[in-house]
């Protein structure tokens, strides 16, 4: 019983030990070399693809209003060029959140009965 006890304790701590929170793109850049969360709207103006380096960069626009620049060092995710919103995990180092993970949210979240959602990253 104390073994089991202890697994699901130690189980416990280290699920929570390495879960990133969703945190701001101002929280993000005040904690370099965090591993955290951020999500926010597309800013498609803001996407460079460089094949030739492997690397995806853009911008993202948070819940605040803040904008903070991405580099991806990965092939650009399926549905990329259509989504409105993504979520990024990794760290911020330098002048720019350097992703480990995109996760690509589906537009149809974001569309009501024959309205589609903004494109414009706002």
């Amino acid at each position: 019983m104390i073994l089991v006890v202890g697994a699901v304790s130690l189980g416990g701590y280290a699920f929570f030990a390495s879960a990133s929170p969703y945190v701001t793109a101002k929280q993000a850049r005040s904690q370099p070399g965090v591993t955290c969360n951020v999500a926010g709207a597309l800013l498609r103006e803001s996407i460079h693809n460089d094949l030739a380096a492997g690397e995806l960069r853009f911008a993202i626009k948070d819940a605040d209003g803040e904008t903070l620049p991405i580099v991806y060092k990965g092939s650009k995710p399926g549905n990329f060029d259509s989504a409105p919103r993504v979520s990024v995990l990794g760290v911020f180092h330098g002048d720019a959140f350097q992703a480990e993970r995109i996760l690509v949210k589906c537009p149809s979240k974001y569309e009501s009965k024959g309205k589609s959602y903004a494109r414009n990253g706002s």
